[in-house]
């Protein structure tokens, strides 16, 4: 079935090549999406097992060492306030990047995607990072993107589109003939839909005539 999956009848050595070249790409891609997303949940452990021991090593000097309670939370309390003076743009933004890529994970690697606030281009994942992702357009262009610039635009994902369309502009006369047109329109159809081992078509293109 997914080597034939309009159920043509139709299986060519060509078509079995490019289904297996096809499967050998995803399997990297995925290798590079779970490696990408192991360093950004290794990274999280870290910052939480310091904030536990930071927890704990508090505990301790209360508890233990027989310290004003009230004065060690006034000066932790203190120390906080000054950090969310001094970093606090810094977190906010740390905190949107971290639920974009745990938590939503709106693409993988190797997915086509389009976010008009970032950029005009059609994006490709290259690599995934807690601050900030790598992209390339299509014309082999890098793009470093802050992870929460992304959070803060939409995102249109491509990749996992449940169809793929190809779109065609041929420029015609205003005089062309009506039956010449639909002549053109029964031709395309015809090729489209014929057996071939390039691409399978599902159902007839669809057509509109725009002026210019």
């Amino acid at each position: 079935a997914m080597l034939d999956p309009y159920a043509t009848g139709l299986v060519t050595h060509s078509m079995l090549e490019r289904y297996i070249y096809d499967l050998l790409e995803r399997r990297t891609l995925l290798i590079d999406t779970l490696f990408d997303r192991h360093n950004v949940s290794a990274i999280v452990k870290r910052v939480l097992q310091a904030l536990f021991w930071t927890i704990i090593l508090a505990i301790v000097v209360v508890f233990y060492l027989n310290a004003d309670a009230l004065a060690v939370v006034a000066s932790t309390a203190g120390f906080l306030l000054s950090l969310s003076f001094a970093f606090g743009d810094s977190v906010k933004r740390l905190i949107e990047s971290l639920i974009l890529i745990v938590v939503h994970q709106p693409f993988s690697v190797g997915d086509r995607v389009v976010a008009p606030d970032v950029s005009e281009h059609v994006l490709i994942v290259s690599k995934i990072a807690l601050l900030q992702s790598e992209f390339y357009t299509p014309d082999g262009r890098q793009v470093l993107v802050p992870n929460w610039r992304l959070s803060e635009s939409s995102i249109e994902q491509r990749a996992r589109s449940r169809y793929y369309a190809l779109t065609v502009c041929i420029d015609i006369l205003a005089t062309t003939a009506a039956a010449r047109i639909q002549r053109f329109k029964a031709r395309l159809n015809a090729y489209l839909n014929a057996p071939n081992d390039v691409f399978t078509w599902s159902g007839d293109a669809f057509y509109w005539l725009d002026s210019a």
